[in-house]
């Protein structure tokens, strides 16, 4: 990374000198004093190391890439994800803009080293289900990690490991697949998992079904620099790109060609359906979610879902609305579906079928030429060998949201015992030693990778909050922070705030700091409260808290402003009473 002065460079270096005093002196073998501890080791002598692994690295806006496959399928995958960002802000914009954290995109080389990223509750089915891509996603990041290559899955088992049910048609076979299963498109693969993510912020959360069917509709989305086709079905009588190869060349006597893993119409005109209650009982960290190349279930979520909302004249939509907004405080139930739809499943059933047949829908379309100038250019981000500790960082910290807490350390540790001191790397391992280490060592950790002025909000939360946990066992439960502890761990929240990294954690962390403070907080501290209730309006108590501070500081009128959100947002009698008598409190000290 780029530091943001010589200075900063100069303390960091200085500070690992005096924290790697343990190395020995290779001619004597006498080690210094001090023995630097890590994860599971002891550094005192040289050790033995893995290769250095070569991975390329790009950075495009909030997303750093590693990659294992060649610089022109990644600067194409860097393309795709560009495109469909824009695309978004024209077709979906209140999804585009639904998070901003930072985004991590590995693309592997092969099945096992994707295995390696997969969480263990979908790795203990690898034997059942070939997997394309990993979608990972956390409070403070997510990640998406791709099989390179348009390559073939064998997804043979698949209806084997699909949520089993009675059928609504009669007789049949299961989806059929070739002998050589379906070829996995890494483009397709990183829309699909992208849209997730996206979708995977909205609250309330909608069904996995859902998003499924909706990540379904983006991945078959036309983007052009100068129109846009969204939800556009494809023709199912189409050939293949593996049928057309087959026509054109000779292919082996018995071998059946990978086919594409196509849309809902192609897959499941000859398998029948799944019953809704299997359909809707499916959750978002099921396998059967996770593991949706050649899935029955996945093709029947995309065909429900595209029916309710663009097929026979939109006449289901109105029901499907109704049945998502009764799904956000109740289970499915037949009775509830008939409420909204006016049918029970089983006659539904029968509609979808006949749309899985020959769907009548509308589509939509935007010409970005007219009244404008399309897209704007690309400017593609340079590709270049990635560091060691750009290597460990980002596979430790995509590991680590898998749940596979000592490979994360692994990766973090390696990179470490190489010699890599790069400050985002420091603070990753700063933020693992929080959770999983030592808190002492992590403290020092991330207070040198916040003087480098990571752009990584985890280093600043939790240095904040290991400084504050710190502080509040020194003076007891009932004691009052001085200035100097409420400095050490607002200054940190501060400098996150002050690059635009923010989240509910910071500013209640900030709150909490001030509430335990035994001195009164400091205007320009209320100010950044007052922006935090204002971002976040939903957290109530950061809302209440910012009030109060508010008025400490002498800013009346931004208090009583935050009182009256928190009585309209109040979903309880007994929130809105606090927030009365707080405005009460206010109005009896009013001049």
């Amino acid at each position: 990374m780029r530091f943001r002065s010589s200075v900063a460079l100069g303390a960091l270096l200085l500070f690992f000198r005096t924290l790697a005093a343990a190395a020995p002196d290779a001619s004597t073998g006498v080690a210094t004093p001090e023995i630097l501890k890590l994860p599971d080791l002891v550094v005192t002598s040289a050790m033995d190391l893995p290769r250095p692994e070569s991975w390329r690295y790009a950075r495009q806006d909030r997303f750093e890439v590693l990659s294992a496959a060649s610089d022109k399928e990644t600067r194409a995958l860097l393309r795709s994800l560009h495109d469909l960002n824009l695309a978004l802000e024209v077709v979906w914009p209140a999804l585009r803009r639904q998070d901003d954290r930072p985004f991590t995109l590995i693309v592997c080389k092969s099945e096992p080293e994707l295995a390696t990223f997969a969480p263990a509750q979908t790795e203990e089915r690898r034997t059942d289900r070939a997997m394309g891509s990993v979608f990972l996603r956390e409070r403070d990041r997510a990640a998406i990690v791709l099989l390179g290559g348009a390559t073939i899955l064998n997804v043979q088992a698949a209806n084997a490991t699909s949520v089993p049910g009675d059928m609504f048609a009669a007789g049949g076979s299961p989806l059929r697949l070739p002998a050589d299963g379906v070829r996995a498109e890494p483009e397709q693969q990183l829309r699909h998992d992208y849209t997730l993510f996206l979708l995977s912020e909205v609250r309330p959360r909608l069904p996995a079904w859902v998003e499924e069917g909706l990540a379904r509709l983006v991945m078959g989305m036309k983007i052009s620099e100068k129109q846009l086709e969204f939800a556009k079905l494809e023709d199912p009588n189409a050939a293949t790109i593996e049928q057309k190869t087959a026509l054109n060349s000779e292919v082996p006597e018995g071998s059946t060609p990978a086919d594409e893993d196509r849309q809902f119409q192609s897959a499941l005109a000859l398998s029948p359906l799944m019953g809704f209650p299997e359909l809707f009982a499916v959750g978002h960290d099921s396998p059967v979610a996770r593991n949706v190349i050649g899935s029955t279930w996945a093709k029947q979520a995309a065909a429900f879902v595209h029916l309710c909302l663009y097929g026979e004249g939109k006449r289901y939509q109105p029901g499907f609305l109704k049945f998502l907004t009764a799904l956000s405080t109740q289970p499915p139930s037949e009775e509830l579906f008939r409420s909204c739809f006016g049918m029970g499943y089983a006659q539904m059933g029968g509609v979808l079928r006949t749309y899985v047949l020959g769907a009548a829908y509308t589509s939509q379309e935007w010409n970005l030429r007219k009244g404008g100038a399309g897209f704007p250019k690309y400017v593609e981000p340079p590709l270049r060998e990635a560091t060691q500790a750009e290597v460990g960082r980002l596979k430790g910290e995509t590991k680590l949201m898998a749940g596979k807490v000592e490979s994360a350390g692994d990766e973090l540790y390696v990179a470490y015992r190489r010699g890599e001191r790069d400050p985002q790397l420091i603070g990753a391992i700063g933020v693992f030693d929080a959770a999983h280490g030592d808190k002492k060592r992590a403290a020092e950790f991330l207070a040198a990778a916040a003087k480098a002025d990571v752009p990584s909000l985890p280093v600043y939360v939790t240095l904040a909050r290991l400084r504050l946990e710190a502080a509040q066992a020194r003076v007891g439960k009932d004691g009052a922070l001085g200035a100097v502890d409420v400095e050490q761990v607002v200054a940190p929240l501060r400098r996150a705030a002050a690059q635009g990294l923010v989240s509910p954690e910071l500013f209640e962390l900030l709150a909490e700091a001030w509430n335990r403070s035994a001195d009164k907080i400091s205007k320009d501290d209320a100010v950044l409260l007052i922006r935090g209730a204002l971002t976040y309006p939903n957290r109530l108590l950061l809302t209440y808290r910012a009030a109060a501070f508010a008025h400490d500081a002498g800013l009346e009128k931004e208090a009583n402003a935050l009182v009256e959100r928190g009585l309209k947002l109040a979903p309880t009698e007994k929130e809105r009473a606090l927030f009365a008598a707080l405005q009460a409190a206010f109005a009896k000290t009013a001049p």
